[in-house]
């Protein structure tokens, strides 16, 4: 499976020097991609290519910080492939859910959101 990392400028290689700092390296399905300016159609071209290119052996998984912003903008409204799903509200839990499960496809995308979830927490 391939987990793309889709995020405002800076965030998404934070979040990979993160992982690269628990895991000893950066694996070799994880991209981090962001908007390079106001011109979002060459992200849009390339995200295009990624769930074009998605599938039974190679799934895809992007994992979006924040839904209606630049980066969620640069994805296609639709899709038709089933092997490509996004995830808006990216936080480091959701991401380590992702690389921690990523063999196993069906039902990942709803545990990985679940995960994220669970992690926000308010204490006292």
């Amino acid at each position: 499976m391939q987990v793309v990392v889709l995020t405002h400028a800076g965030l998404g290689e934070a979040l990979l020097a993160v992982v690269e700092h628990i895991y000893g390296d950066r694996p070799a399905a994880l991209l981090s991609l962001s908007p390079a300016g106001d011109d979002l159609a060459p992200l849009r071209a390339r995200l295009q290519e990624l769930i074009d290119a998605a599938g039974p052996e190679r799934p895809l998984l992007i994992l979006c910080d924040i839904l209606g912003a630049s980066p969620a903008n640069a994805l296609p409204k639709t899709w038709a492939n089933p092997w490509a799903r996004v995830i808006y509200g990216l936080n480091l839990p959701m991401l380590l859910r992702a690389l921690s499960r990523r063999e196993q496809w069906e039902g990942l995308p709803e545990l990985v959101a679940e995960g994220g979830r669970a992690a926000v927490q308010c204490h006292p």
